[in-house]
C-alpha cells in the first residue's frame, strides 16, 4: 500500500491554510528550500504582514521528534527578512493521513484533528504552551493559533515600554 509522505502532507495543509486567513494565500509555504539561515527546511512558514513569522512543524505521530524539531527552529532567521523565528508549533498529524489516497489528502487534512503544542523564543529556555501534553483541534484551531502566535511578545513589551516613555513627556 503506497503511503503519502510527510511532505505530501505539508503541502495539503498549507492549500488547506491559505484558505483560513486573506494574507496567508502568499505568505504562507511549505517545504521552501533556503528559506532559513543555515541547514534545514522548516515543513511551514506563515509569515504575516505586521507579526513575527511562525513556524509549523508536523510529523505523523507518534511523532516522537517533533517537538525537538521546532525547539531547533527557534531563534532561526529567515533569509528574506532576516527575522527570528519566536514562535513554532509542534504538530502531530494522526497517522491515518499516511494511508489516504493523495487524491482526498487535502480533503482528509481539513477536516482532520490535530494534537499541537506552541514553542516560545525566550531569554532563559523555550517555553512550552501547555506546559503538559498537546492541545487538540482541527484546522480552524491552528489557524488561529499562528495568528495568535504571531504576535510577538518581544515587540509587544518593546511597544509597552516606548509608551510608558511617552507618558512621561505628557
Amino acid at each position: 500500500m503506497a503511503t503519502n509522505s510527510e511532505r505530501s502532507f505539508n503541502e495539503a495543509l498549507a492549500r488547506v491554510l491559505r484558505t483560513r486567513h486573506p494574507s496567508w494565500r502568499e505568505r504562507l509555504t511549505a517545504e521552501q528550500h533556503r528559506a532559513i539561515e543555515g541547514k534545514g527546511m522548516p515543513d511551514l512558514i506563515v509569515r504575516n504582514p505586521v507579526g513575527a513569522p511562525v513556524v509549523v512543524e508536523t510529523e505523523f505521530a507518534p511523532a516522537g521528534t517533533v517537538e525537538k524539531g521546532a525547539v531547533a527552529r527557534l531563534g532561526v532567521r529567515l533569509n528574506e527578512t532576516g527575522d527570528a523565528i519566536e514562535q513554532v508549533i509542534a504538530l502531530r498529524a494522526p497517522d491515518r493521513l499516511q494511508g489516504v489516497p493523495q487524491a482526498d489528502l487535502e480533503t482528509e487534512a481539513a477536516t482532520a484533528t490535530y494534537e499541537y503544542c506552541l514553542l516560545s523564543l525566550t531569554e532563559e529556555s523555550p517555553k512550552r504552551w501547555p506546559g503538559k501534553g498537546w492541545l487538540t483541534g482541527g484546522v480552524d484551531d491552528l489557524a488561529t493559533l499562528i495568528e495568535n502566535a504571531s504576535i510577538s511578545e518581544r515587540i509587544v513589551v518593546q511597544s509597552l515600554i516606548l509608551l510608558d516613555r511617552l507618558k512621561t513627556c505628557f
